[in-house]
């Protein structure tokens, strides 16, 4: 038969239809096999019946479908038309996803959110931010658009709380606005910083250096703990200030864990993830015990026991020193 032909749209369905064929080879026709062909050729079977039309649905917004149909009779199934290509109105976009905010005491706040779970098959161009604060019996609205997160909100109150909503926007219009969140202007403990990277490491010390987090969460870090795990429990070893610290008084050869976390004027933030290091081993104290077992005319035999501080790592050989007194 003929290529089918659009016979209606309207977003996630499409009406098409089609008509017998020129040609019935001498018996009726007796029912009709739609179907979807995929770019690799293969094809999907979407409607087998004797209408002539079919309404596809639980389409996406904004794909390109290529249809085709063939007619039956008594005799079997003829060759398919060639295919047709149909497209699926675009659509709004679904609200943005995880809106998320933080203020700071300066007043400044900003809002972060991910893509919308659905574009409505065209690309989404512009965001628009609201926050909302009850004042008195009306409400303080404040509105930003912006092309990609963050959207930042400059001379806010400080301790104020708002409710923050997004939308998205693509060719189709705007979609609805995001659940809403919460924003209070007041500062928040930090995030958790990176991990602490390790430097120079000997048989009884380890360098280790950070950085303060990245989500700061507005109010300047104060301090740092940092925190060894020596295989039994954590132990602070640190706290102040500074990006580095030297840890000393180790036992050569062992492991430990080590982790950091900040704080600012609103508490301390969660820990960073562990970073290893292993001190160096050092040569071992001298064998225990040395014992004169038995002489005899072609040598002598000697016992001991092993070093009681092997220095991090297994004694493996040893040397015999024999001296004529």
């Amino acid at each position: 038969p003929p290529p089918p032909f659009l016979m209606g749209c309207e977003p996630g369905k499409l009406h098409v239809g089609w008509t017998l064929p020129d040609l019935c080879n001498g018996a009726p026709v007796v029912s009709f096999r739609l179907e979807a062909v995929a770019p690799d050729g293969g094809a999907a079977l979407l409607y087998e019946g004797s209408s002539l039309s079919h309404c596809v649905e639980n389409l996406a917004p904004g794909i390109t479908m290529a249809l085709r149909v063939a007619a039956t009779n008594s005799h079997g199934t003829g060759p398919a038309s060639l295919p047709a290509c149909f497209a699926t109105p675009c659509i709004a976009p679904s609200p943005p996803q995880a809106v998320a905010a933080a203020g700071s005491g300066k007043g400044v706040a900003q809002v972060w959110w991910e893509a919308p779970m659905s574009e409505g098959g065209s690309a989404v161009v512009s965001y628009k931010v609201q926050l909302t604060r009850k004042e008195g019996s009306g409400q303080d609205v404040l509105v930003t658009t912006v092309e990609r997160a963050p959207a930042t909100f400059e001379g806010l109150p400080l301790g104020t709380t708002y409710r923050v909503q997004a939308m998205a926007m693509n060719a189709q219009g705007w979609s609805h606005w995001s659940e809403p969140t919460t924003l209070t202007t007041d500062p928040a403990p930090p995030g958790a910083p990176q991990p602490p990277v390790v430097g120079e490491v000997s048989s009884d010390f380890v360098s280790l250096s950070w950085s303060a987090p990245a989500c700061h969460k507005n109010a300047p870090v104060e301090q740092f703990t940092l925190q060894m795990h020596d295989g039994t429990a954590y132990t602070a070893i640190y706290t102040g200030s500074l990006l580095s610290f030297q840890v000393g008084g180790l036992v050569p050869g062992s492991p430990y864990k080590f982790r950091v976390r900040a704080a600012n004027c609103k508490g301390e933030g969660p820990y960073s993830a562990l970073v290893s290091a292993v001190t160096k081993p050092v040569v071992p104290g001298p064998p225990l015990a040395v014992t004169l077992v038995s002489v005899s005319g072609s040598g002598i035999k000697v016992k001991w026991a092993p070093p009681a501080f092997e220095g991090g790592s297994s004694a493996h050989a040893y040397s015999v020193l024999m001296q004529e007194v």
